[in-house]
């Protein structure tokens, strides 16, 4: 399909000379596609900015860097500035991506023909995101599979009550429409991550699509801000999350939690749609026998004994060790 559509790539750099070239250059080669770079550097001390100012003078018409206005740092903050900005322009379609991957020059012209294709109206917030390949330093094969190598579950599904606490979107990975960075911008504070974010609005909100074609070469290497992580002790799915909830979860649930609540206190949101996502952002505040029968309410989801245990875990155990800390 020639789409031959608008599509804003929102770039977030820093101290990234060394892959950032090949990643411009591969954005810029995108087949049938309008393709628009809006950049922003978070305080590089290379010469990340330099190459992005003789991109932009180059690709006058393709390429705008925009200035950092704000004391914040971060891989966050600066995507949290990047859609502020993204609210000001009129592109209708919108992409995040990293300083260090190479894109396959299909990835915006299929992600694009996905969204059209799904999309009922444009007032509907919509994201699509793909696998993608797992690659070196120097580009050379790790994994075909991004999903296969981190463990992912099922990405396609996107299914409660696993989706609140496991994110399967990887935000280079994305494409979405106005209608959902209306509803997700600007980021509020203390997110775990933007990708996270914008996924759940989708789900809750509109419509979260898996296209399952890897299109990109996500790279791996000493200074990746956020990288993969192969997980070669499971056996099945639900060994792959105690094992992450034994090295992670602990850290990271109380931002699960908060993250989920900020979704119910959307204006949009209907406090009847989602009865899972409504307890686990009140989870702090259930009694043992209230948490308890939120999660016999989704036993028959669970698929295996090791699935029974890990929410028994997640919804009992772990609350009380993060309050215990």
């Amino acid at each position: 399909m020639d789409n031959n559509q608008s599509v804003a790539v929102l770039l977030a750099t820093y101290n990234g000379e060394k892959y950032l070239a090949e990643q411009l250059d591969s954005i810029l080669k995108q087949k049938n596609i309008n393709v628009h770079i809006i950049a922003r550097d978070d305080g590089s001390t290379d010469k990340t900015v330099t190459m992005l100012h003789e991109y932009s003078k180059k690709y006058a018409h393709k390429i705008t860097v925009i200035s950092k206005k704000s004391n914040e740092n971060g891989h966050l903050a600066n995507f949290s500035a990047l859609c502020e900005y993204a609210l000001t322009t009129s592109f209708e379609y919108f992409c995040f991506a990293d300083q260090d991957d190479v894109w396959h020059d299909n990835k915006l012209n299929l992600l694009l023909s996905r969204l059209i294709k799904a999309q009922g109206g444009s007032s509907v917030p919509l994201l699509v995101h793909s696998d993608m390949r797992v690659v070196d330093e120097a580009l050379s094969l790790i994994d075909p599979s991004f999903v296969n190598y981190q463990g992912l579950p099922e990405p396609d599904k996107h299914d409660f009550p696993l989706f609140c606490h496991q994110n399967v979107v990887t935000g280079c990975a994305t494409m979405f429409n106005r209608a959902l960075l209306e509803v997700a911008a600007p980021l509020p504070q203390g997110l775990l991550v933007h990708d996270y974010w914008f996924a759940l609005n989708a789900k809750v909100f509109g419509q979260l699509v898996y296209v399952n074609d890897s299109l990109i070469d996500y790279r791996q290497h000493g200074i990746n801000s956020i990288g993969a992580t192969e997980i070669k002790i499971q056996r099945s799915y639900a060994r792959s999350y105690i094992y992450k909830m034994a090295l992670r979860y602990l850290k990271l649930f109380p931002s699960y939690i908060y993250q989920c609540k900020l979704i119910t206190q959307q204006q949009n949101y209907d406090l009847h749609a989602n009865d899972y996502l409504n307890g686990f952002a009140e989870l702090n505040k259930y009694n043992l026998f209230k948490r308890i029968r939120l999660i016999a309410v989704y036993f028959p989801n669970a698929k295996s004994l090791m699935m029974k245990i890990y929410f028994v875990i997640l919804m009992i155990i772990l609350p009380i060790l993060v309050k215990c800390r």
